[in-house]
């Protein structure tokens, strides 16, 4: 599902769990959005704390729903003749068993690829803000191949695409992935800090000197990085 809809599915499906007549359709629609939502926060490492919520809350769903499995089994199963299950239930368990192994491997071994400015940064200097809007206080780069670059001021966010070469060179584009038009350009200078000028013909990022603060270090992600110095 798209995550920009899950919140919209979440919601929609609370609401049809307020009315009995509706509980039944509420609870399907949300018990494989958390089931889900478990699977991520075991493979990537979420606190206990949020995966012990969504385990909780997929348990309530399936309260609601297991009065009614007879039915369901009924309207989605197809009669047909006797088989046997045994090598059909091992094939469905080779499957998932092969997905599972494939998506933590994914989550823990592939995707280490952090680059050297993977971190938190506090904004040194700044020159060139347009008139009105707070300048930047901070700067974080996602490490493991995420490619995205926040920056952020007491009033908003703005997120942007990043790479660094191995030379230094670090290049920011209008777009996360699909990065579109280059705005800013800079490298890491000698003493660790980073210098990022914006494109003559693109100045409402101005340019800005940045100096670490923070490390991924073994966390989960850098946002919990970055949360802490929020």
């Amino acid at each position: 599902m798209d995550p920009h809809r899950r919140p919209l599915a979440q919601v929609g499906g609370g609401i049809l769990l307020t009315f009995r007549r509706t509980a039944l359709l509420g609870a399907l629609l949300l018990f494989p959005i958390f089931v889900n939502i478990i699977l991520i926060d075991l493979l990537f490492g979420v606190p206990a704390g949020a995966t012990l919520m969504a385990i909780v809350i997929s348990g309530c769903l399936a309260a609601v729903i297991a009065p009614h499995v007879p039915r369901l089994r009924t309207a989605v199963m197809l009669d047909s003749a006797a088989h046997r299950l045994w090598p059909r239930f091992m094939a469905v368990a080779a499957l998932l068993a092969g997905a599972w192994v494939f998506t933590w491997w994914a989550a823990n071994y592939n995707n280490r690829a952090p680059t050297v400015i993977d971190g938190v940064w506090s904004v040194v200097s700044q020159s060139g803000p347009p008139a009105g809007r707070s300048p930047w206080a901070q700067v974080f780069f996602e490490r493991n191949r995420a490619y995205w670059v926040t920056f952020r001021s007491a009033t908003r966010d703005e997120d942007h695409h990043f790479e660094v070469d191995r030379e230094g060179v670090i290049r920011i584009w209008d777009r996360w992935l699909s990065k579109g038009h280059l705005i800013m350009q800079g490298r890491i200078l000698p003493d660790g800090d980073i210098q990022l000028d914006a494109l003559p013909a693109l100045t409402t990022m101005g340019s800005v000197r940045l100096h670490r603060t923070g490390y991924p270090h073994d966390e989960p992600s850098i946002l919990a990085v970055f949360r802490r110095h929020r």
